[in-house]
């Protein structure tokens, strides 16, 4: 199990660059931005955006976790190694449920990444409940599509559930803007939203051996998210 905690471990960092990196970087850009902070709960801008920047902004961290879906849902339907196939499984797996979980949590607090593309329309109080029952669905169709290109056992999920949630809420420990707000978002995320992995339909999976290079490739992740990613990354373009 410590090689599937591995592959969960990378699995999730992947999906969380997918969002906070990635994503939030190209809106950011588009946004007209200069310069900010990486970290694994958010990307700190330092200047203002504008009411424009601000929604390229927001709507860029859900875009990753869809774009990073994306790519490894199409890698998965072109990799035969149980290794690789756990990996690419669950990225999609944690970037839907992330992207997803955060359409109904954005819909429930009227605010977050995808309450940015409603907040100056009228009517919010429908909005919330658009986001909340499509939310609601498309989390449900995401739990189908997961569970028939990803099977596993409970025992499996439950591991990669733990461990995604672990490495979210260590790679928060060290967040610039205090550890009880990257705390708060970190295991927000890692325990919240991928809770759909306890839920997914369990059947026969490929045997996943103890591998060495896979441990090794998780902790040197691990030791990246947390002691680099983790206090933040300046950059300017």
């Amino acid at each position: 199990m410590i090689t599937i905690a591995a592959i969960a471990t990378i699995a999730f960092i992947l999906a969380d660059i997918g969002h906070e990196v990635v994503g939030h970087w190209i809106g950011f850009a588009l946004a007209g931005g200069h310069g900010g902070v990486f970290t694994t709960t958010r990307l700190i801008e330092t200047q203002r955006l504008g009411d424009a920047g601000g929604v390229l902004f927001d709507l860029g961290g859900p875009f990753g976790n869809l774009l990073f879906a994306a790519i490894a849902w199409l890698l998965l339907r072109q990799t035969r190694s149980a290794h690789f196939r756990l990996l690419l499984g669950l990225t999609l797996a944690f970037s839907l449920f992330w992207a997803f979980g955060y359409l109904i949590l954005s819909g429930a607090k009227a605010g977050g990444d995808w309450w940015a593309a409603v907040q100056f329309l009228p009517y919010p109080w429908l909005w919330r409940i658009v986001f909340i029952a499509s939310g609601i669905w498309l989390y449900r169709e995401s739990l189908r599509a997961v569970g028939t290109l990803m099977p596993c056992s409970r025992e499996t999920a439950v591991v990669c559930y733990i461990a995604g949630g672990v490495i979210a809420t260590l790679g928060a420990a060290l967040d610039p803007r205090g550890i009880t707000v990257g705390l708060h978002d970190g295991a927000l995320v890692g325990f919240g939203s991928t809770v759909g992995l306890l839920f997914l339909p369990r059947s026969a999976e490929q045997s996943i051996r103890r591998s060495i290079p896979w441990i090794a490739a998780a902790a040197a992740s691990a030791a990246f998210f947390i002691g680099a990613l983790g206090p933040g990354i300046r950059f300017s373009f």
